[in-house]
């Protein structure tokens, strides 16, 4: 489950999830949207906080759709398209 459909289902903001990890809310934006991949440690608390709901898979593949997935990079897309078959 993406991190940010956790956050929604669960009434919390990107807010208060930062404050949990000891993060700033910017750093959490970053996480959220899947700009930058969050280091091991933050993704174990990730976890641990969201009970497995949100996988350390979940953070990677969120982080790969936003960079590879991009426009840009049409032939990932066409990939994980073809993969998910």
């Amino acid at each position: 489950m993406k991190l940010k459909r956790y956050l929604r289902l669960n009434d919390l903001t990107s807010t208060e999830m930062a404050l949990e990890l000891g993060i700033s809310h910017a750093t959490m934006s970053r996480y959220l949207r899947g700009v930058s991949l969050p280091p091991i440690r933050i993704a174990r608390i990730i976890c641990k906080k969201t009970t497995a709901m949100v996988s350390q898979n979940d953070l990677v593949d969120q982080y790969l759709e936003f960079n590879l997935g991009s426009k840009k990079n049409k032939s990932f897309r066409t990939w994980k398209n073809k993969s998910m078959l």
